[in-house]
């Protein structure tokens, strides 16, 4: 694509695109497409060479935010989750635009959840379901949520919140990885009736669905 192109010719050629002074807006906007591209190493020395050159920038928290998040896609955890959390006690995100409310909170938990650390990423996404219900990430955090209470072993409280999400979102495409979900978590609860009903409803609603042989080994 253009964008692509655009970075790499900016990484060919940065000494002297910045010794152009480009302006403010254009040097964001050729940082966001090569995050937008998937270009996070590129992306992340652009972020970082916005907020030196630009420090007090109306977009300096939008950057801050972008970095984090190059920060997970490029698997550096530790410095991801120290990004977003001075982001956190920064109080930042009470300015944040809406579609990006409640985003500092998914993106900790979703760095923990990465880590492993099923119990902080649930409580960063209980906090995001809780003080953002109207943030763009709602459905994807109550998903993950359920998903960290199935890793905690705690398969009652995960099967009520798979359960849940089928009930919100009834449309979302992730309804079949819950039905899926739903069928270990009462396997591991030993509810082999209700799980033997779970799946005939299951496979009668899906036809042609992929994974027909681990929804027979829970029948069988």
């Amino acid at each position: 694509s253009i964008h692509i192109l655009f970075s790499i010719v900016f990484l060919l050629s940065s000494t002297a695109i910045f010794a152009q002074t480009p302006q403010e807006e254009d040097a964001f906007l050729l940082a966001k497409n090569a995050f937008d591209d998937g270009f996070y190493d590129v992306g992340l020395t652009l972020f970082n060479r916005f907020l030196d050159n630009f420090p007090a920038s109306s977009k300096a928290q939008e950057t801050q935010f972008y970095i984090g998040q190059c920060y997970f896609y490029l698997k550096r955890y530790d410095e991801a989750i120290s990004q977003f959390n001075t982001l956190l006690s920064s109080k930042a995100i009470a300015d944040f635009a809406p579609e990006q409310e409640g985003g500092v909170y998914y993106w900790l938990a979703q760095t923990n959840f990465k880590k492993n650390d099923f119990s902080k990423a649930s409580d960063f996404y209980q906090k995001l379901l809780s003080e953002y219900p109207k943030s763009p990430y709602h459905q994807q955090a109550f998903y993950s949520l359920a998903w960290c209470l199935f890793e905690q072993g705690k398969f009652q409280k995960a099967k009520e919140k798979f359960s849940e999400f089928k009930n919100k979102f009834p449309l979302d495409p992730l309804v079949q990885d819950v039905d899926f979900k739903l069928a270990e978590c009462l396997y591991n609860l030993k509810e082999y009736a209700e799980l033997k009903s779970h799946l005939e409803r299951f496979i009668k609603s899906s036809p042609g669905i992929q994974g027909l042989d681990l929804i027979k080994f829970y029948l069988g």
